[in-house]
């Protein structure tokens, strides 16, 4: 568990102030959700959304096995797989949650309908995401070239932007709504580095 990359980083002096700042966004979104049936896409080692949510039942995904060997030592009950072809049921959770996930995912359309379709109705989607602009590009470059994020494996294949569009595609809101979701709150962190949307499937 010590090596995995989040329980590094939760004790790097940079980094370990960047994450805590991302959990307490989450935490402040799922206030009132924590009794739901969870599921957390792109869990990775466990360690945020544990800090999130230290207590009760939490399914996880992610493509990657070592984390999420790290992650079930955490108590969550784990699947190696894709957020773009979830094998759950339709209706399965009353919760999904996706902590700084989908900047890193290819077809992002496919994921927000997967979410879609395993959450119940009424149910809830929480997504954290950077917020693209050129403070947080320079110091995304700056951590992946001298950081430790040069340790990590996965790249970033999109931007969002809250309410505008990026170079690569629609405002995060817009990806929301497009795929079935009302959004009904947001929240920034990190100097407005890092922004999340909780939404309701309707």
């Amino acid at each position: 568990m010590s090596n995995s990359y989040y329980e590094r980083a939760m004790h790097h002096p940079i980094s370990s102030r960047w994450h805590s700042n991302c959990v307490g966004l989450v935490r402040s979104l799922m206030l009132g959700l924590d009794d739901m049936r969870h599921l957390d896409v792109g869990c990775g080692d466990g360690v945020r959304i544990r800090l999130a949510k230290p207590a009760g039942k939490i399914v996880g995904v992610d493509t990657d096995r070592a984390m999420l060997e790290a992650a079930k030592t955490r108590g969550i009950t784990t699947y190696q797989e894709s957020v773009e072809s979830l094998h759950f049921s339709s209706e399965s959770f009353e919760l999904v949650t996706a902590i700084e996930v989908f900047e890193h995912i290819e077809h992002p359309v496919l994921a927000f309908a997967e979410i879609q379709r395993v959450l119940k109705p009424r149910g809830f989607f929480i997504c954290v995401t950077p917020n693209d602009s050129f403070l947080f590009q320079t110091l995304w470059a700056l951590w992946t070239n001298v950081g430790m994020g040069r340790f990590w494996k996965s790249r970033h294949v999109h931007d969002y932007s809250l309410w505008g569009h990026t170079r690569t595609g629609l405002s995060l809101v817009d990806y929301l709504r497009d795929a079935g979701f009302r959004p009904e709150r947001t929240a920034s962190t990190n100097l407005g580095m890092v922004v999340g949307v909780r939404s309701i499937k309707v």
